[in-house]
């Protein structure tokens, strides 16, 4: 069972793809389940007024089993309720019958399309997890019908999201690798389209190398095909496969069974058995099932894994902590209190002269050890001052490291909000909204232009009527100019109605009106005075009623559209969100670099203690002080100068003399003239 989907292009015709869901030439026979072309047209135009990438989501249910119609009903309940998609969402539904390259398989497919743009706000269906999701609703399908078992590439997500009665069945699904496609999606249509036979082609290669001895036999029996193998050109180490006429088949290891490491090794020894070789190169430890795969399966491996890490912990928590220690493990305390050198003793035998010799020396020993002590309390307080230093640069740094790394994150958070995108709207030009006018009312517009034809026709012809009207037959002529111009009053009227209900329409489609107009047979008397009148107010229905050219009142239009919708970015870029950030970020650019050698130590601590609390405002204004401060100290030195300056000509008022040798030396000073002789 496989369920699958791909996007379908706001811009893709819905006559082409209702037409290829409805009526499709290339199926032997095709049950349409529901949706019209109308509701494909609208979700692909919804898409696009709102100007989303995507406008249907496109589902395809298929199964090797054979279905019943109930069943695939059944499979398109499931994906419904598995994505929440109500009815009205669905535009297409249907059942084909197809001739599968598989001949095998079921030849039966279900397709259904889902509308991916809310009409109303242009908000978008999400899809998240879907290739999990959709083998989630393939495999519950299978154990519900009885059917083979597929192995997906997400097992381990659908056996963690299935009701507990589905898990025992699903589990086996989880062990070893995950599948591969032998060929690519792609390459599978391009080979259809060819007139080829995929499934035979992937039988004949696998049937090749199951035949084969050694890689080079089986070399040997492709090239006998006509087929080639090449290295692939977006990546040389891979092998591919090439059929006769050169087509791309896929990579040998795909198209073989086997993993490219295997098939390396047997490319590296050519001649040797195929068979001994890839049983050298299984592995022999095998992963053990229990109840809860993606878990038990990697358990010895994680228990393993988790125990450096923790080792790793401590040993990054120890060095932190190291760094922090003391720089010398020695006690100094210790070593002062033990110092006490040896003295000598005097005694009743010796003399006078020996004593005070004794005494002496004692005294000098005695000085000595004070002077040590001096010398070791000295290093003490300076290993002390280090210690403290070497905490505190340490502790800064790692405060200035934190503070940095917060105001580069803050930057660029703020960066972010600034060039945030509208989540809903881009911008538009006048060719779009042309476009998209002219997509919409194609068949009122033309409605429009021949009915502005005929009226022009039938004035002629009131013309015509009037100038025969003093003839002999004037009579007759004036008889006809009347009828003509109560048909042309009562034409004129229905053709303001209904430019009134085109522009009406139009600014609907666009956003600017909240109701649909009625249309024109469905108003009453009062409903036409008061359409009617607003026509006379309104300039794109006098344009479009005046001209014999439309664009002026589409180009009118398109224009209004595209100014609204910058006006409607501009205040986007500018919402208060936006100022705020713009404020933020001019603070962190000023706090961003900063010459600490500058400050003062008072301002040294403060900045200190504001960074370690990530105080942004804070450092700011600090800095405004700070610039502030040294303003005033440069404005006191200049004035400092200038009073100096002053003080100087005063001195040369009083000394004439003073005066010349000045100008002199002025002179020289300009000139550079040297006083060396």
């Amino acid at each position: 069972m496989i369920v699958e989907s791909n996007p379908m292009s706001s811009d893709s015709s819905a006559k082409e793809i209702f037409s290829y869901i409805s009526e499709n030439s290339k199926n032997e026979d095709v049950q349409l389940l529901g949706g019209s072309l109308q509701d494909v047209e609208n979700a692909l135009v919804d898409a696009e007024q709102f100007n989303r990438k995507n406008g249907i989501r496109h589902f395809q249910i298929s199964s090797k089993e054979s279905l019943t119609d109930e069943q695939f009903k059944e499979m398109i309940e499931r994906v419904k309720a598995e994505f929440h998609i109500s009815d009205d969402d669905i535009v297409f539904s249907a059942i084909h019958t197809f001739k599968r390259s598989d001949p095998n398989a079921d030849p039966r497919h279900a397709h259904l399309g889902v509308r991916l743009v809310n009409p109303e706000n242009g908000k978008v269906k999400s899809f998240d997890n879907l290739y999990q999701r959709q083998e989630k609703i393939s495999r519950m399908a299978e154990v519900d019908y009885g059917f083979q078992l597929v192995k997906g590439a997400h097992n381990r997500a659908v056996w963690h999201h299935v009701p507990e009665e589905y898990k025992d069945k699903i589990a086996p699904l989880c062990e070893g690798d995950r599948p591969q496609n032998s060929m690519s999606e792609g390459t599978i249509k391009k080979l259809t389209r060819l007139g080829k036979d995929t499934y035979e082609i992937k039988q004949d290669i696998k049937n090749l190398f199951a035949e084969s001895q050694t890689y080079s036999e089986f070399k040997e029996k492709i090239e006998d095909k006509g087929w080639t193998i090449t290295n692939g050109t977006k990546k040389p180490d891979m092998l591919v496969m090439n059929d006769e006429n050169g087509i791309f088949l896929g990579s040998v290891n795909r198209l073989t069974g086997i993993k490219k490491k295997d098939l390396d090794a047997l490319i590296a020894s050519p001649d040797s058995p195929i068979d001994s070789f890839i049983a050298r190169h299984i592995p022999s430890d095998t992963i053990a099932m229990d109840n809860s795969p993606g878990i038990a399966s990697r358990g010895p491996a994680l228990e393993t894994s988790e125990k450096p890490q923790e080792v790793d912990k401590d040993a990054s928590s120890t060095t932190d902590q190291s760094k922090a220690q003391k720089p010398s493990d020695v006690d100094i305390t210790s070593i002062i209190a033990s110092v006490d050198s040896e003295k000598s003793v005097a005694t009743d035998d010796m003399s006078i002269e020996e004593k005070q010799a004794v005494s002496f020396f004692n005294k000098q020993e005695s000085e000595k050890d004070e002077l040590t002590k001096m010398q070791l309390s000295a290093q003490k307080k300076l290993a002390e001052s280090m210690q403290t230093l070497v905490i505190h640069d340490y502790n800064f740094y790692e405060i200035w490291g934190n503070w940095s790394k917060y105001v580069n994150n803050e930057i660029n958070r703020q960066t972010d909000i600034i060039n945030q995108e509208h989540p809903r709207l881009k911008h538009l030009d006048d060719k779009q909204v042309r476009s998209f006018l002219y997509k919409n009312f194609k068949s009122e517009l033309s409605d429009f232009k021949e009915r502005r034809n005929h009226l022009i026709t039938l004035r002629k012809e009131i013309r015509e009527h009037d100038k025969k009207s003093n003839s002999i037959t004037g009579l007759y002529h004036g008889y006809q100019k009347n009828k003509k111009s109560a048909q042309e009053e009562e034409q004129m009227e229905q053709l303001k109605l209904l430019a009134q209900f085109i522009i009406d329409s139009m600014l609907h489609k666009m956003g600017f009106l909240k109701n649909k107009p009625d249309k024109n047979h469905y108003l009453t008397e009062a409903q036409r005075e008061a359409v009617l009148a607003k026509y006379k107010r309104n300039e794109y229905a006098k344009l479009l009623v005046q001209h014999d050219d439309q664009s002026k009142a589409i180009n009118s239009l398109s224009t209004m559209k595209v100014y609204h919708r910058d006006g409607v970015l501009n205040d986007f870029k500018n919402r208060p969100e936006v100022e705020i950030a713009r404020e933020m970020l001019r603070k962190l650019e000023k706090v961003k670099n900063i010459e600490l050698s500058k400050l003062n130590p008072d301002e040294y601590e403060q900045f200190e203690s504001h960074i370690k609390d990530l105080d942004v405002d804070s450092v700011n204004k600090l800095m405004t002080e700070h610039s502030m401060r040294t303003l005033r100290e440069e404005r006191e030195k200049d004035k400092t100068n200038a009073i100096g300056n002053i003080h100087e000509n005063d001195i040369e008022q009083e000394n004439p003399s003073e005066i010349e040798k000045n100008i002199y030396r002025k002179k020289m000073k300009k000139s550079g003239q040297s006083f060396n002789r």
